[in-house]
């Protein structure tokens, strides 16, 4: 909930709780001037309801005022609003959690071993780091440490024989110690380490030509439902790992998406925020401000402007449209909340606070 509606909210809570408690003395009042005994039965509960809502109504108006004077007195007020953007990535930084970085690693390691150890023979290539946290764009309070396993063309007769016998294989060797869950393209294994979850995709994929030469790979898709097929999806391993390599300004602002991302509940998958951020501060488009500020903004405003169109087309498949991974309510939602906020930032620094307010960085 943002400010303003948390504000409004807590107006209209307590002028109800208020007034209704009022009314209930006057009844009380009313009762004893009249000498008669204030009962349940007595009490006139439509009346108390009556004036609680008009009591909220009223606190809601006040609310909205007091939200207004103190936006008013910040926006007097000096801020820095890199600096902030600087503090919300300190917050969320890896390294903030040493413990718990130290702990991924290491049952990473642990895993891969193990895979390289007892898959060698199917795989082409080693176990490779991938997602978010090999692009270094990965948050200390949401991140999975993705795997990817390139599997030889010839090893399994189909994409689903591939993905079932992965599975198998990681159930029946981490099944009493992690939860191990199929997902839509990868097999999801989460350790409790010290009471902190540490999530790991495996992604199984089958080399479609010379995967050393060209990194391209065949994923299956799980269907979400059991009466349908599975599908395939290809991908460029090479692309999706290289997409943010020498880009550290692109880096931040990825990371700074995700956090408005979850901190506002828009569901729109890492990937789009990726690519619409490197698309928006590639030469082609804004470019690299020393601002990150101007650079949040500006991959804002171009992650709208592709959530509107019709087709997003996927550096790592060009036959992929990344738009179809949100629903259309989302999409919509999504961009009118990126497109008010734009603007009221540009009217008002300080609004950069108020969207990164919520549980996500409490």
């Amino acid at each position: 909930m943002r400010k303003k509606e948390r504000y409004i909210a807590q107006g209209a809570i307590i002028g109800f709780g208020v007034t209704a408690l009022i009314d209930i003395l006057m009844q009380w009042l009313e009762h004893n001037d009249r000498g008669e005994k204030f009962t349940w039965e007595s009490y006139d509960g439509n009346r108390a309801l009556k004036i609680g809502f008009l009591g909220s109504a009223i606190g809601a108006g006040i609310g909205y005022v007091s939200y207004e004077y103190q936006s008013t007195l910040e926006q007097k007020q000096s801020f820095n609003s890199d600096e902030y953007l600087k503090s919300i990535l300190r917050q969320e930084d890896l390294k903030q959690n040493p413990e718990l970085l130290d702990n991924a690693v290491l049952i990473r390691d642990k895993l891969k071993l193990w895979i390289v150890n007892n898959f060698s023979e199917k795989l082409v290539s080693v176990p490779e780091n991938t997602g978010s946290f090999a692009k270094r764009t990965a948050n200390a309070a949401s991140f999975d440490i993705d795997i990817l396993l390139p599997f030889r063309r010839d090893s399994f007769d189909t994409l689903e024989d591939m993905y079932s016998w992965t599975f198998e294989q990681l159930h029946q060797k981490f099944g009493r110690q992690a939860k191990v869950v199929k997902e839509t393209k990868a097999i999801c294994i989460s350790f409790e380490k010290n009471g902190q979850a540490i999530n790991f995709d495996i992604v199984p994929g089958r080399e479609i030509g010379n995967y050393k030469q060209d990194r391209r790979l065949n994923l299956y898709v799980k269907p979400n439902r059991f009466w349908k097929r599975g599908t395939c999806f290809k991908i460029d391993a090479s692309t999706q790992r290289n997409m943010t390599i020498n880009k550290p300004e692109a880096r931040k602002v990825i990371r700074l998406l995700k956090i408005y991302n979850d901190t506002n509940y828009l569901n729109i998958p890492s990937v789009l925020l990726e690519q619409a951020t490197v698309e928006a501060l590639s030469e082609r488009k804004y470019g690299v401000y020393t601002s990150n500020t101007d650079n949040l903004l500006n991959s804002m405003d171009y992650l709208a402007e592709k959530l509107g169109q019709e087709f997003f087309t996927d550096h790592g498949n060009t036959n992929n449209n990344l738009n179809n991974k949100i629903d259309s309510y989302s999409k919509s939602k999504a961009v009118e909340l990126l497109r008010k906020d734009i603007t009221k930032i540009e009217v008002n620094s300080n609004y950069l606070k108020e969207i990164f307010e919520g549980p996500y960085l409490d």
